[in-house]
């Protein structure tokens, strides 16, 4: 069995630690063997209209990651939906890692405020950060901890050494969240350049129906 990891947090405003924490599951050469990360975003739309189809996919899932920044997110029932995984999470006895994202003078909702104390009276050990790669070195190390204390497995130094470098040398573009451009935003003269040099053939031979008609091969 892999344990499915629920990463819970406000989509938008964490959108790169989300990601980051995805990558993490998916290319560790340990914790990928035993992980699958599982984002609601990343699940197919259901045929039925559900307000509340992430909570049945946490149901599904067996460690709760939450990440807590600046935003609390729209308010469904009265509380975020972060919060409502939170708590279901607690109501389920999830293993349960919370991060929060550092500085500690940061202005915050009161709404998020509050969110953190009651994770703090419910007695979790909670990480801070301030950097995606803080983030996945923290929550590496918390998950090979469960995995260790759980079942009885553990990385070797190889698996420890190759997972650390990989966060630390991957560069910031390699990590980053791609954009989809409008195809009238794009530099169409520097696409025709590309295309007619992976086509080998002269420039001034390549017209925009051309490029388009290559790229979306």
């Amino acid at each position: 069995m892999r344990i499915k990891v629920f990463i819970s947090s406000v989509q938008k405003e964490l959108g790169d630690e989300r990601l980051a924490l995805q990558i993490l599951l998916s290319t560790d050469p340990f914790l990928s063997l035993h992980c699958v990360p599982v984002l609601f975003e990343e699940e197919p739309t259901a045929l039925f209209p559900d307000p509340r189809a992430y909570l049945a996919l946490l149901k599904t899932c067996h460690v709760y990651v939450g990440v807590v920044w600046k935003e609390y997110g729209r308010l469904i029932d009265g509380i975020s939906a972060t919060h409502h995984e939170y708590r279901l999470s607690k109501a389920l006895s999830l293993p349960t890692l919370a991060a929060i994202k550092e500085p500690n003078d940061l202005v915050r909702s009161p709404e998020t405020d509050a969110f953190i104390e009651e994770i703090k009276r419910d007695g979790h050990t909670y990480e801070r950060f301030e950097s995606t790669e803080e983030l996945q070195e923290k929550v590496r190390k918390r998950l090979v901890r469960y995995i260790k204390d759980s079942y009885d497995i553990e990385p070797t130094s190889d698996q420890n050494t190759s997972a650390h470098k990989t966060i630390h040398i991957a560069s910031l573009f390699e990590r980053q969240r791609l954009e989809v451009l409008p195809w009238s935003d794009m530099d169409t003269s520097l696409a025709v350049r590309m295309v007619a040099s992976s086509e080998n053939l002269p420039a001034g031979s390549i017209n925009n129906d051309k490029v388009m008609h290559t790229l979306w091969q």
